[in-house]
């Protein structure tokens, strides 16, 4: 008793002490309380399950303690846990949810509700081609030429409601980068007919570090080439017909100008008062400076000749040759019509005495037979075009003297 009574004095100090240093500290750090939300995230589901809904999908956080302390906190610090451990077939479950962090000295968690209602289905997976969906702009006339470390496909796992739902797997390439090439992290995104992304569904892999490589934006294509020509030949003369080699030649440049294109032209090439074939190599014109053409000449061939014309010759009598002593000769009819074609100069100064078609008869006993005309001798350059008639009918008869 002795001991206190001496010692009260110091008991009422500490007291004291302590009380202002409460009041100090409950001033300078007061406490406070924060109202946050924390995603609901389900966890430990059966293999073959998946959760078709979560209600709600978040849940109320309060957090109390000291201001300094509470204020380090906000909500993606949060996650609020689901155990789906014990479901073990598809329905509509009530689970409890906690916070997955642990609870820290001089802070207070406080969750509402503390349950959520969780739909559980079957779970299904499907695989879909990654699709990029640009944002921005390809700097100069160049395209993409490849993109690696994308994968081939995406799994996309889940709730056989909400996978129903996916049409496909897109990222998004943003196309705003200099120079020829470019690394990147893209996200995979599960997304519905309208473009809506689908939640609650499992992707893998969830993203990718890709690299994207451009090529300068160019075709080819193989393109038919036109001869141009002026003036004209010689007077009676005239182009028969016209060669290049090759007749296609490889144009390659814009896509734009390229499809745009249904020809290649060659320089001009003057056949003015030709009398002759005419062969060179040619250039050929670019439709466009950012066109290029493979090969840049061909080779050109224009065959000249006079004006063609035709001639009718009637009358033309049948020789008969190497009669033969001792047997007379009659050919009906004695003469045929003639078509022929010609250089125009040829055919009109053609003298017909030159021209006779004729029949060997020394081969013929005495009779009568049918015989094939052979062709009337034509000078050259003179084609036959037609001959009435073919045939004719020879009799041969016997005169008794040899």
């Amino acid at each position: 008793m002795k001991v206190m009574r001496e010692n009260i004095g110091l008991l009422i100090a500490a007291l004291i002490i302590a009380s202002l240093i409460k009041s100090y500290v409950y001033f300078i750090d007061p406490p406070t309380e924060v109202e946050l939300t924390a995603p609901v995230q389900p966890r430990n589901l059966a293999q073959g399950l998946s959760v078709s809904s979560v209600n709600p999908a978040r849940v109320g956080l309060t957090i109390s303690g000291a201001k300094s302390k509470v204020e380090k906190y906000s909500e993606r610090n949060f996650t609020a846990i689901a155990d789906c451990s014990k479901i073990t077939v598809e329905g509509n479950y009530e689970v409890d949810v906690r916070l997955s962090q642990s609870r820290l000295r001089g802070v207070k968690f406080d969750l509402d509700p503390k349950t959520a209602y969780l739909g559980i289905g079957r779970s299904e997976q499907r695989f879909f081609n990654p699709q990029a969906q640009q944002i921005g702009e390809i700097k100069g006339n160049r395209v993409i030429s490849k993109i690696e470390g994308l994968p081939d496909t995406v799994q996309v796992s889940g709730s056989a409601k909400f996978l129903e739902l996916v049409d496909k797997v897109v990222y998004r390439l943003n196309l705003d980068h200099p120079g020829d090439s470019w690394t990147d992290q893209v996200t995979f995104i599960s997304t519905d007919k309208n473009g809506r992304i689908i939640e609650s569904l499992k992707l893998d892999p969830p993203e990718a570090p890709i690299t994207v490589y451009l090529r300068e934006n160019r075709i080819k294509q193989l393109l038919p080439v036109i001869l141009r020509t002026r003036g004209t030949p010689a007077n009676n003369y005239t182009v028969i017909s016209q060669t290049i080699t090759p007749q296609e030649v490889e144009a390659s440049g814009d896509p734009a100008i390229i499809a745009a294109l249904a020809n290649v032209e060659t320089e001009w090439v003057s056949i003015a008062g030709a009398s002759s074939d005419i062969s060179s190599e040619v250039n050929l014109i670019s439709p466009d400076q950012k066109v290029t053409l493979k090969p840049a000449k061909v080779a050109i061939t224009i065959s000249i000749s006079q004006t063609q014309t035709q001639r009718e010759i009637g009358s033309l009598s049948i020789e008969l040759k190497r009669q033969v002593s001792g047997f007379s000769y009659r050919v009906s009819p004695p003469t045929i019509n003639v078509r022929v074609r010609g250089p125009l100069e040829k055919i009109s100064n053609l003298d017909i005495t030159l021209i006779h078609p004729s029949i060997d008869v020394s081969i013929y006993n005495a009779g009568t037979y049918s015989i094939t005309l052979d062709s009337p001798g034509l000078p050259s350059d003179v084609a036959l075009l037609s001959m009435t008639p073919t045939e004719v009918e020879l009799t041969v008869t016997k005169t008794g003297q040899e």
